[in-house]
Parts: C-alpha cells; sequence; structure tokens
C-alpha cells in the first residue's frame, strides 16, 4: 500500500499569532474517555470475580465471559485511550501558542505526574496493609513512570499503557522539531511504520516463542491512526480523510496475522489470539463511529471523561481498600455486577474530588509556570517547527 500522494505542511499558526487558540471542548471524545475508564475497572473487577470462584447469580457468568474470554473488554478501553490520545495530545503542540515545547512538557508534566504519585502512594499504602513490601528500588523505579522500560514491575497494574504514552510524546516532540507533525503522509507512514514493526515482532516472537513487545508498536499505530482520523473528522482534509481509510485497510488485513503469531503462545496472560483480534477490530470500529456518526454528546458523560484519569489511576488502590474492609459481592441477583457498580461509585466519587483538589490545581500551577519563564528560550524550537519542510 502506497503512502497518500498529497500532505500538507505544517501550521503557520504559531509564527502569525503567538497567542494560543482557544480549543472548542470536545464532549463525545470525554464521552469516549468516560466510557473507557469504566470499562477498564469492570475488566478487572470481573477478571478477579471469576478467577477467585466468588459465587455468581444465574445469568451473571455468561455477562462476564462475554466481556473477559470473549471480548477483553480492558484492553479494548485501551486501544480506545490510545487512539483519543492520538487524536487530541498532537493539537497541543502545533496550536501551543508561544513557546510550544516547553509548554507541552510543561502541561505533560503536570497533568500526569501528580495525580500519577498519589495513586503510587494509594497502591503502597494498600501493599503494606496486606503486609506486602515492595523494594526500594522498585519503587523508586515507579516514581519515573517509565518502570516498564527498565525491567521493574508496575505496583500499579495500569501504569503500563502510561509508558507507551511517553513513547508517543517523544515521537510527537521529534515531528514538531522536524516540521512534520501535522503532515499527513509523514502520520501515515507512522501507522504503516510501526505495523510492520509490529508484524515483524510477531513473526519473531512466534519463532522464538520470546515475548516480545508486540503491543508497543500496534498502540503507537493506532495513536497515529488517530492524529490521521482528527484531520479528517475535525480539519475536514480530503488528503487526511484518504490515508485514514488507507490505514484501516492496512488494519483489516494485517491485524490478523499479527494477532495470530504474536498471541497464539500464553505466556501467563491468558493469551489467545482471536480475542486480541477481536478486540482491536472492536475498538477501531467502536472508535470511528463514535467520533461520526453516533457522538455521545452527553455531559454526564462528559463529565467522567474529564475525571478519567483519575478514575483509571485510582480504580485499583479503591478497589483494593474496599476489599479489605469486606466489600464483595452482594448474595442477591446480579449481586457480583451490584459489587461492581458500588466499588466503581465509589471511585468516580474520589475521583471527582481528586480532580478538583489535585489535577486542576497542579494543570494550572503548569501553565503558570510555563508561562512564567522567558519566551525566547524556546525561540530556536519554534522557529524549526514552523518553517522546516
Amino acid at each position: 500500500m502506497s503512502a497518500p500522494l498529497s500532505s500538507e505542511a505544517p501550521s503557520m499558526a504559531n509564527a502569525e499569532n503567538p497567542a494560543p487558540r482557544p480549543k472548542p471542548r470536545l464532549d463525545y471524545l470525554d464521552a469516549l474517555r468516560g466510557l473507557a475508564a469504566l470499562a477498564v475497572g469492570y475488566f478487572h473487577m470481573a477478571m478477579a470475580i471469576r478467577e477467585q470462584g466468588l459465587p455468581l447469580s444465574p445469568g451473571e457468568a455468561p455477562v462476564m465471559d462475554l466481556f473477559t474470554l470473549g471480548l477483553d473488554l480492558g484492553k479494548a478501553a485501551v486501544v480506545l485511550f490510545f487512539t483519543i490520545s492520538g487524536f487530541i495530545v498532537p493539537i497541543s503542540l502545533s496550536r501551543g501558542g508561544h513557546a510550544p515545547v516547553r509548554r507541552f512538557l510543561f502541561s505533560r508534566f503536570f497533568r500526569l505526574y501528580p495525580l500519577y504519585w498519589l495513586a503510587l502512594a494509594l497502591c503502597l499504602l494498600v501493599a503494606v496493609m496486606q503486609g506486602h513490601d515492595w523494594p526500594l528500588r522498585t519503587i523508586l523505579a515507579n516514581l519515573t513512570m517509565v518502570q516498564g522500560f527498565m525491567g521493574f514491575p508496575d505496583i500499579n497494574g495500569v501504569a503500563w499503557t502510561l509508558q507507551i504514552e511517553m513513547v508517543f510524546y517523544v515521537l510527537c516532540l521529534g515531528l514538531f522539531l522536524g516540521g512534520r507533525l501535522d503532515s499527513v503522509r509523514s502520520q501515515f507512514l507512522a501507522v504503516m511504520a510501526f505495523l510492520a514493526a509490529g508484524l515483524a515482532l510477531a513473526v519473531l516472537r512466534y519463532a522464538l516463542v520470546i515475548k516480545l513487545p508486540v503491543a508497543l508498536p500496534l498502540a503507537l499505530s493506532v495513536m497515529f491512526f488517530g492524529c490521521l482520523w482528527r484531520g479528517y473528522v475535525i480539519e475536514d482534509r480530503p488528503d487526511a480523510r484518504r490515508a485514514s481509510f488507507q490505514a484501516l485497510l492496512a488494519f483489516a488485513v494485517l491485524l490478523p496475522p499479527i494477532c495470530l503469531l504474536a498471541y497464539n503462545h500464553d505466556f501467563g496472560y491468558n493469551e489467545t489470539w482471536w480475542r486480541y483480534l477481536v478486540t482491536y477490530y472492536a475498538s477501531l470500529a467502536f472508535f470511528t463511529l463514535c467520533t461520526t456518526v453516533l457522538r455521545m454528546n452527553l455531559r454526564p458523560l462528559a463529565w467522567l471523561g474529564a475525571v478519567s484519569y483519575s478514575i483509571y489511576l485510582l480504580q485499583s488502590p479503591i478497589w483494593g481498600l474496599s476489599s479489605m474492609i469486606g466489600l464483595a459481592p452482594f448474595p442477591i441477583p446480579y449481586g457480583a455486577h451490584l459489587y461492581i457498580a458500588v466499588v466503581m461509585g465509589i471511585t468516580v466519587g474520589i475521583s471527582a474530588l481528586t480532580y478538583h483538589w489535585v489535577e486542576k490545581p497542579m494543570i494550572a500551577l503548569g501553565r503558570r509556570l510555563a508561562d512564567s519563564m522567558p519566551r525566547r528560550r524556546d525561540a530556536p524550537a519554534v522557529a524549526m517547527a514552523d518553517n522546516t519542510m
């Protein structure tokens, strides 16, 4: 498959108008993030309930099996998160006003790390209360958010996705400094390159029976697809539309061999190739439909999306604490699902507090610090990003 024939030059908005442009709130994307955060929580608790053999009322087991053993709801939600990141994150660089690199770095740090550290502290507290002590080296590595790349386990089990986000940020910065972040051709080539890398790793994983990281290039491919899709859906670019559907065709063709080769052997995570394939297909289809013909512009769901980062990071320690105080599936019809709903309700309530008292103040602090620094420090980077073709 060839790359799109046309591409667009990097945006000149930063050079012509140094003030940041107001960004419209895309409620349907917030709604998707809110649903994805709840889906991750449901998946993890449903898996634990099934693995622990906790009592289920008639009719509950098929529902849980559908969303854990049939469709991997947790992975589908993560793929959705990655695609949304590709849709949203790069625009904060392309339209970052003065000193876009500095503003991007400050915004990402203060957006991600303060709450991540709070959730990490809660996970450590739960571990201590359960009689488990993490080694100091593991704790220090987890403070960086890239512990997996250093060979350390994740104390907060959902943190592995944030490490992939970090790789995406670095790639976006590189493309921006090279003047190619807004280029449809570059975005499309990134999708194809990471799909090719995923296929190569899948072949090696199959041949050598070694757990190679196929998930990383696959995640990056869907992130860059999100970039293309924004160009089509929001910016109405014909080249982005053409490239988006070429990318979807590439996913349709290449995902089956990638999943078959990479996930035909279970390395301890209940891996099944067809479930991975169905999950990727379902997540991409859901994303494309819900950003075009089935947009959910619902305020409650949009609000959930606003607090979704807190929901995502806090669900594990809150679930652990709720189990320690004796909260368990209720011995009534659909009691296990009611239990999940109660725990997720508690998580959402606490997430609303952390969003108000941690996330929002830290985001505002990052903006103030970025704006308070001399503008001239980022001038060379801006010039390169604006003028390089």
